[in-house]
């Protein structure tokens, strides 16, 4: 198996929720759309420093990318979360950077393993 998807374990994700691979495809799929929209109103709601609307949003990319195993995710809306919280603004935005980055690196990673296990995204 590729070292990416030992980065996020899919298969034990599937084992813990006792669902197959085609339903947990569907998750993921729903997760990428959701979350690509979550990170252009995270842009927007920095740009315009609204810092308590922008809290909620990274704390529910923080639950859900928990929830879904995508760990570098969860660590780095975690960080964010906190400095938010702190109200220390002066990262949010490389922050959303950053998570947008890792959002399309493990969109890719998690739909090649798909496709090795023969279910397309």
């Amino acid at each position: 198996m590729d070292e990416n998807f030992i980065r996020y374990n899919i298969q034990g994700l599937a084992d813990d929720m006792e669902v197959n691979l085609s339903t947990l495809s569907s998750l993921y799929s729903e997760f990428f759309h959701e979350m690509k929209i979550n990170i252009e109103e995270s842009k927007d709601l920095c740009n315009s420093k609204d810092w308590w609307k922008l809290q909620r949003v990274i704390h529910n990319i923080k639950g859900i990318s928990s929830c879904l195993y995508i760990e570098d995710i969860y660590d780095i809306s975690n960080k964010l979360d906190i400095e938010l919280k702190k109200q220390a603004y002066e990262n949010a935005l490389p922050d959303i950077t950053s998570i947008n980055n890792l959002l399309i690196s493990s969109e890719t990673d998690i739909k090649e393993f798909f496709k090795k296990n023969g279910i397309n995204m």
